[in-house]
Order: C-alpha cells, then sequence, then structure tokens
C-alpha cells in the first residue's frame, strides 16, 4: 500500500491520496478515484478508516480489520474481515457486507474469536460515527477537506494492555491484497 504521509495524532497515523489516484486490489483492474481522501490506520484496534471529499458517495469508509501491525517502515499489514460501516455526507450510517461476511466466515473458517471481533468492531463503529465520536466528526471532516497540517507527533500513546477480542493473526481471503499507486508524475495515492 502505497500513500502519502500526513502525519499521527492521537488516533493513529494518516495518510491521504489525491484526486485522480488509482488503486488496484489483486487481479481486478485499477480504477481511477476523482476524489481526494484521507486513510487512517489507528493505534488500537482492528479497523482503518477512509474519510473522503465530498465527490464521494460516502464521507467515511471503515474496513472492519484485524489489528493493523506496522512490519517494516512504513508498511503495514492487515486482513479484511468483510464488514464495512460507512456514514454518508447526510448523516445516514450503515453496516455494509454482512452476507459477504456470513460466507467468507464458513468458506475460510475464520474461528469464533475473528467472528466476534469483528462483530463487535462493526457495532462500536457504527455507534462511533453515528454519535460523531472524534476521530469521526470534525477531525476526519477537517483532514479530508484541508489536509493534515496540524498533524505533528509521530511516535504512538502508550498501548494498553492487549485486547484478547482483538486477533492479530493473518488470515488471507479470495481477493487478495491491495496494490495502491499515485497518478504520473508519482503521487502517493489509494483506493476510496
Amino acid at each position: 500500500m502505497e500513500l502519502g504521509r500526513l502525519g499521527a495524532d492521537e488516533y493513529g497515523t494518516w495518510r491521504g491520496a489525491p484526486a485522480d489516484s488509482q488503486s488496484q486490489r489483486g487481479s481486478e483492474e485499477p480504477v481511477t478515484f476523482s476524489h481526494t481522501y484521507v486513510l487512517l490506520i489507528p493505534w488500537f484496534g482492528g479497523w482503518t478508516m477512509t474519510c473522503n471529499a465530498e465527490s464521494c458517495w460516502t464521507e467515511l469508509y471503515i474496513d472492519i480489520t484485524t489489528v493493523p501491525q506496522w512490519v517494516a517502515g512504513d508498511q503495514v499489514k492487515m486482513v479484511d474481515l468483510d464488514l464495512d460501516v460507512v456514514r454518508g455526507f447526510d448523516g445516514s450510517a450503515q453496516i455494509l457486507d454482512e452476507d459477504e461476511f456470513a460466507e467468507h466466515q464458513v468458506r475460510y473458517g475464520y474461528p469464533p474469536e475473528v467472528t466476534g471481533h469483528a462483530e463487535r468492531a462493526a457495532a462500536a463503529m457504527l455507534a462511533a460515527v453515528t454519535s460523531g465520536t472524534e476521530p469521526f466528526g470534525q477531525v476526519c471532516r477537517k483532514l479530508a477537506s484541508h489536509g493534515a497540517r496540524s498533524l505533528t507527533r509521530t511516535t504512538p500513546p502508550s498501548r494498553p494492555e492487549p485486547d484478547p477480542a482483538s486477533p492479530r493473526q493473518e488470515r488471507s481471503d479470495a481477493r487478495g491484497s491491495y496494490a495502491r499507486r499515485g497518478p504520473a508524475g508519482g503521487s502517493p495515492a489509494s483506493r476510496g
């Protein structure tokens, strides 16, 4: 995954992608996104959040994942657990892909601790985005609209004891990994 580093704050590390960025998932054809967006990789928890500029169909898109792990330099490793939480610009929010999650539980044999983590994380994220709890409120809107000029801290806050309900094991699914490329000229980019 290649995204421009915007900085870090108490919520995690923020990455960004300019308009006209391309994304490719596995062997699928690349997709070009007309809007800018930022991605939050949180210090804690099994999820990532994309905050989109207003030309996108959704304001927030949260992927429920295994706990993201920084493995080398700027490289992050996680597995998408199918469930997604989205919030539109009108404030409506919902959980997506529950059918895909149920299908993949059987197909890939997700253990109970993984399914429990994914279900709890999706419910918690839905509550957080509905209430506008930060960073799901103004922080995300500001960064998606104006960039991350105010982000300066680059080290994580003290980590609490690991949550046994947030497994760190790796699993793959049929969709493959994400490859992210910037537009011509080398600008970093990502999927939206």
